[in-house]
């Protein structure tokens, strides 16, 4: 019987940002994982169309504010209607 080698779903990108650790982008999901700082908690938001990680490459490599983005094109302004499906994995 041959072993199962598993491969990472996510390749994790880490960002300079007061609230997010790091990132992934799943393509063949959709599925953006976001680690936040503080207490590591990670999240996947689901069917998040491609230009959100494209933003958020943009935004790293620019040097402009990634917790500003994601809190407005991720989370939402009301945490209670959250833009897309999310749960926490870790």
């Amino acid at each position: 019987m041959s072993e199962k080698i598993l491969v990472p779903r996510f390749r994790m990108i880490h960002v300079t940002s007061s609230n997010i650790e790091s990132y992934a982008y799943d393509v063949a999901t959709s599925t953006l994982r976001i680690i936040f700082k503080g207490n590591n908690s990670t999240y996947d938001y689901y069917d998040v169309p491609p230009h959100v990680p494209q933003e958020l490459a943009r935004r790293k490599a620019t040097g402009e504010s990634i917790g500003k983005y994601v809190r407005q094109a991720v989370i939402g302004p009301d945490r209670k209607r959250p833009l897309y499906l999310f749960e926490r994995v870790a």
